[in-house]
């Protein structure tokens, strides 16, 4: 969610937040929120098992304050979302609905040390290189990992590394992606 102004620190409490149904009052809260560098943008992650793919639902915002101590006005924090269908090997064909996230990744600062890869199917091959093209990690998405993998910052599951941008190659069946992630420390 991003606001229109730096908002307090509460913004990264996953409690302020409730993902439902639109004109519903239950709803479920966010695993986290996490609260980006300069306070205007929050980023809330939710359980599968919660979420029913090719759904509308609205996220709400309860108790939050800018950084003048001004609430934010529940009526104007409504945020509708759709839930895109998850990723069956059966019908993946392109890397469309890949998220990769945060990027730049600052550890030290406001997240947990990890990347997320997020909509891939199982059996997507992630390969972490440096830019010299030396391979540091390889990772493998599960069946039990529900289309989502993290890379710890590691090189080979053992030393963090460095400050740098390092390069990710994505491989599912005669499908390639490439990309790059940003570590601050």
């Amino acid at each position: 969610i991003t606001f229109d102004r730096p908002m307090g620190r509460e913004i990264g409490n996953e409690k302020r937040y409730l993902l439902r149904k639109p004109d519903h009052i239950s709803g479920v809260t966010p695993q986290s929120a996490i609260r980006g560098r300069m306070g205007k943008r929050v980023i809330l992650s939710f359980r599968q098992d919660d979420l029913i793919s090719d759904n509308i639902y609205e996220i709400t915002v309860s108790e939050v304050q800018d950084t003048d101590h001004n609430p934010i006005d529940p009526r104007a924090a409504v945020v509708l979302v759709r839930i895109l269908p998850s990723t069956n090997p059966v019908d993946f064909d392109d890397f469309t609905h890949l998220r990769v996230f945060p990027n730049p990744v600052r550890p030290s600062e406001f997240h947990k040390g990890a990347v997320t890869f997020d909509g891939l199917p199982s059996d997507t091959a992630i390969n972490i290189y440096e830019p010299s093209g030396t391979l540091l990690e390889r990772l493998t998405v599960g069946s039990t990992d529900r289309g989502r993998k993290e890379w710890l910052l590691l090189s080979n599951g053992t030393s963090e590394v460095a400050s740098g941008v390092y390069i990710y190659l994505l491989e599912f069946g005669n499908l390639k992606k490439i990309g790059r992630i940003a570590v601050v420390r």
